[in-house]
C-alpha cells in the first residue's frame, strides 16, 4: 500500500537519488583524493629517503673522523649508537676494506656501492622496507673513501591507530568501526529528514487537490483548495489556482442551470396561466365574448410557441456552423431589410428606426439567416427600451484591426432608453437574465430574455464579438457587433 501513495513514491525517489548521488560523488572524490594522496605519499617518500640519505652521509663523515683518529673502541660505540638511534647500519669503505671489519656487505648494498663508484655521486634505493645508501667522498687530506648504510624503514601505523603507536600503552579501542557506524547513521538520518520534508512539501498540495475534488464530487461545490502561506509560486500553486478557478466556474454553471430552470418554468407558466384564465372567463361570460377571449388565447399560444422555438434555437446556436448553409451576402442589404421590417412593426407606436449615414457594400461569408436573427434581436431590444418619441439609430461601417490590419465590419445600434448598469453589461447575454431580478415584469413585457443570448452565440460562431456600452451622454445604450471579413475581401 505504501508504494502506491505519491508521498511514498516521492520519498523513495528522493532518497534513492540522494544516496546514488552521494555514492557517485564519494567515489569520484575518493578517486581524486586517492590519486592526490598517492602522489603526495610518493613525493613524501622520495623526500624522506633523500633526507635520510643526507643524514647517513653526515653521520658517515663523523664516523670517518673517528676512524682517522685510530680509536677503534670509540668507532665501534659510535656505529652501535647510530644503529640503535637511527635504525641504520653504517659502513666505511677505505682503501678497499670495509669497516667494521668482519661484516659481509649485503648483495643489494654492493650493487648500490658499485653504482655510486661508477657515477661518482650519492646513490640510494629502497627494497623490502630497507633503504640502501652509498656516497663516495674525499677527506681533507685528499684520501677517497665511501660511506654506505642500510636504514630500516618502520611500518606505517594501522588505519584505526591515532597518535603514537600502541606500545605507548594508550587505551585500546574495542570497536574500531563504531565511529564509522555513528557517522553513517547520522548521515542517513539527515537524508531521511530532508527527503521526508521534500516529499511532504510536494505531495501536500496534491493531497489537498484530491480532498477538494472529492468534496466537489460529493456535492459540495463551495469546496476550494486552501493556499498555504508562502506557497504562492510554482507549478503546483498555479495548478491549485486553476483548480479553484475551475471550481468557481463549475459552481456558477450549476447555479446558472438551476436559475435557468426556474426562469424557464416561470416563462412557461405565465402564458399558460393567462390561457387558463382566458378560457375560464370565456366559459363565464358566454358565447358573445368568446371571440375576444379566443383572441387572447391565440396570442398567448403564439407567445408560448415563440418561447419554445427560441429555447430550441438556443442550444442549436452553440453547435457551430458545420451543418449550416454558408454563402456570400451583402451586409448592407441585410441591415436594410431588418430596419425596414422593424420600422413597419413600430409604426404608430411613437418610436422609429433610422439608418445613420451611408451603408457601404460589404460582402460577408456566413449564415445569412443567423446573422439576420442576431441583428434583428439587437434592434428589437433597442426598440423595446428606447423612450417614446425617440429613434433607434443603426449604422454600418468598415474598420481595420490594429492587431493584424485585417478589415472587419462593425454594426452599431444606438437607442435612447434607460441604459444598463455597468456591472450587468456582460451578464445580459446570459439566457433569461434580467437587469433587476427582483423587479416585477410589466404586463406588456413581450420579451422572453434570450434574444441577446442567441445574438451573442451567433456572432461568436462567426468569429466575431458583440458588446454593449452606455452612451457617453448617459442617454441610451450602444450595441456593437464586430464581424471579421473573409481573407478574399482584404
Amino acid at each position: 500500500m505504501i508504494g502506491k501513495t505519491i508521498f511514498a513514491k516521492l520519498f523513495i525517489s528522493f532518497a534513492l537519488t540522494v544516496l546514488v548521488a552521494g555514492l557517485v560523488t564519494g567515489l569520484i572524490l575518493f578517486s581524486f583524493s586517492h590519486r592526490s594522496i598517492q602522489g603526495a605519499r610518493e613525493s613524501f617518500h622520495e623526500q624522506r629517503n633523500a633526507d635520510m640519505a643526507r643524514a647517513i652521509t653526515s653521520v658517515g663523515k663523523a664516523a670517518y673522523g673517528i676512524y682517522e683518529n685510530k680509536d677503534s673502541e670509540e668507532f665501534a660505540r659510535y656505529l652501535h649508537g647510530i644503529n640503535t638511534s637511527m635504525m641504520t647500519e653504517l659502513f666505511l669503505l677505505v682503501d678497499g676494506k670495509s669497516y667494521p671489519e668482519g661484516k659481509v656487505l649485503p648483495t643489494d648494498l654492493n650493487h648500490v656501492i658499485n653504482s655510486s663508484l661508477e657515477l661518482g655521486k650519492l646513490q640510494l634505493t629502497e627494497m623490502n622496507r630497507l633503504l640502501f645508501v652509498a656516497s663516495p667522498l674525499v677527506s681533507h687530506d685528499g684520501n677517497p673513501y665511501l660511506i654506505a648504510g642500510i636504514h630500516r624503514i618502520p611500518p606505517p601505523p594501522a588505519p584505526w591507530q591515532k597518535g603514537p603507536p600502541r606500545d605507548k600503552k594508550l587505551p585500546f579501542h574495542p570497536f574500531p568501526g563504531l565511529d564509522i557506524l555513528i557517522y553513517t547513521s547520522v548521515f542517513l538520518l539527515i537524508i531521511g529528514f530532508v527527503c521526508y520534508w521534500l516529499a511532504h512539501s510536494f505531495s501536500l498540495p496534491i493531497q489537498k487537490l484530491r480532498t477538494t475534488s472529492r468534496q466537489i464530487a460529493s456535492g459540495d461545490l463551495s469546496a476550494r483548495v486552501a493556499t498555504v502561506k508562502g506557497q504562492n509560486q510554482g507549478e503546483l500553486a498555479d495548478l491549485a489556482r486553476d483548480f479553484n478557478h475551475m471550481a468557481n466556474r463549475l459552481e456558477k454553471l450549476v447555479e446558472y442551470q438551476k436559475r435557468l430552470l426556474v426562469d424557464i418554468s416561470h416563462e412557461l407558466r405565465s402564458p399558460l396561466a393567462r390561457i387558463s384564465l382566458a378560457l375560464e372567463l370565456a366559459r363565464q361570460k358566454g358565447a358573445e365574448n368568446n371571440s375576444l377571449m379566443l383572441d387572447k388565447v391565440e396570442k398567448e399560444v403564439s407567445r408560448l410557441n415563440e418561447l419554445i422555438g427560441r429555447l430550441l434555437s438556443l442550444p442549436s446556436s452553440k453547435q457551430g456552423l458545420e451543418n449550416i448553409e454558408k454563402t456570400y451576402f451583402d451586409l448592407a442589404v441585410l441591415v436594410k431589410e431588418v430596419v425596414d421590417d422593424v420600422s413597419f412593426e413600430v409604426e404608430g407606436t411613437g418610436k422609429q428606426v433610422t439608418i445613420a449615414g451611408h451603408l457601404p457594400e460589404i460582402n460577408f461569408y456566413g449564415s445569412r439567416e443567423m446573422i439576420r436573427q442576431a441583428v434583428e434581436n439587437i434592434l428589437r431590444n433597442g426598440v423595446y427600451y428606447t423612450a417614446q418619441g425617440t429613434s433607434v439609430e443603426v449604422s454600418l461601417c468598415l474598420q481595420k484591426s490594429e492587431e493584424n490590419g485585417l478589415q472587419k465590419a462593425v454594426i452599431l445600434v444606438r437607442d435612447f432608453g434607460p441604459g444598463i448598469p455597468e456591472e450587468d453589461l456582460l451578464l445580459v447575454f446570459e439566457p433569461f437574465y434580467r437587469v433587476s431580478v427582483a423587479r416585477e415584469r410589466l404586463q406588456n413585457d413581450s420579451g422572453v430574455g434570450i434574444g441577446l443570448a442567441i445574438s451573442n452565440q451567433v456572432v461568436q460562431q462567426h468569429d466575431g464579438e458583440i458588446s454593449l456600452m452606455n452612451a457617453d451622454d448617459g442617454k441610451g445604450l450602444i450595441a456593437r457587433i464586430i464581424l471579421p471579413l473573409p481573407i478574399t475581401y482584404q
